[in-house]
């Protein structure tokens, strides 16, 4: 049973810290475009989102542990998180293939795909695994969940508040195709924060999600 609204404070941080770590970010993505190196970019801009969110939370008098991360049912949270990562890893790839099938269009391959495409032993994948399958789930998880949802949810609702953090969670990812399928994620991975409080959970479920995509582009 989903909680009422009113049981929801708002957060110490505002929708205006949100905005102001997306404008710093894109600030920041302008001079590492000159990086040549693909994924230590993409490094780069996970690494800037983390630390402003703990920035950005720091000063607006909030503690870290309110992001969501905390060690209560430590085991339990994982365990949960590995399940969910591989639900959503099939969720997602029955969806894209769906609508693959339903408008006819092959996608155009992602960055991560053709960069991918170029190595050439499993020992090359490990730099690129780091990044995808921990650097991105957690930045983004301390975002969109630990920071963005909590927000929609004080405003909105549970229901309403998973539904926006997932829109806006798809949205940033730039990919029209991949829109429904990310979202649908993003909103899963907002119901299993919600579940279970801990952003141990779906940090671990989108380490898991982005592991299982990871293997199967790079052996396909």
């Amino acid at each position: 049973m989903v909680s009422p609204q009113e049981e929801y404070s708002r957060p110490k941080w505002s929708f205006w810290h949100a905005v102001f770590i997306l404008a710093a970010l894109f600030v920041l993505a302008l001079p590492s475009a000159l990086i040549v190196k693909f994924f230590i970019r993409v490094f780069l801009q996970n690494l800037a989102m983390i630390l402003l969110v703990i920035l950005v939370i720091r000063m607006s008098g909030a503690a870290i542990s309110e992001l969501g991360l905390q060690k209560r049912k430590l085991g339990v949270n994982i365990a949960t998180g590995l399940g969910a990562g591989i639900a959503l890893f099939l969720l997602v790839g029955v969806l894209s293939l769906f609508i693959q099938y339903v408008t006819g269009r092959v996608p155009e391959p992602q960055q991560v795909v053709k960069h991918l495409a170029g190595l050439k032993t499993p020992w090359q994948l490990i730099w690129p695994g780091f990044v995808v399958v921990v650097a991105g789930p957690l930045s983004e998880e301390l975002y969109f969940r630990g920071m963005v949802y909590p927000l929609c949810r004080a405003r909105f609702g549970v229901d309403v508040g998973v539904l926006l953090s997932a829109l806006f969670f798809g949205a940033m990812h730039f990919d029209l195709f991949g829109l429904a399928p990310i979202a649908i994620a993003g909103a899963g991975l907002a119901y299993l924060y919600q579940r279970t409080g801990s952003l141990t959970a779906s940090i671990m479920a989108h380490g898991t999600w982005n592991l299982l995509t990871l293997l199967v582009m790079y052996f396909s």
